[in-house]
């Protein structure tokens, strides 16, 4: 079981490592913040819903999707 688990986590390190070199990952992310910026910019009013029904859930509910959202 351990030789499988290093197998599929040295694989996965060493793709994100070939995406990092080549600029992949930084494409990704900054189209990801791009896209995010657009949200804003276009539904203003959906961030202040979201902050309304998280603000009506029970408080150990709201710091579970703090977290979450936090990450």
């Amino acid at each position: 079981m351990e030789s499988i688990i290093e197998t599929l986590a040295s694989g996965l390190g060493n793709t994100i490592a070939l995406l990092v070199s080549n600029g992949v990952l930084f494409a990704i992310f900054a189209l990801l913040w791009i896209a995010l910026g657009v949200g804003i910019v276009i539904s203003q009013g959906s961030i202040d819903a979201t902050w309304e029904s998280i603000r009506q859930l029970p408080l150990v509910v709201q710091l579970i999707a703090w977290v979450m959202f936090r990450r």
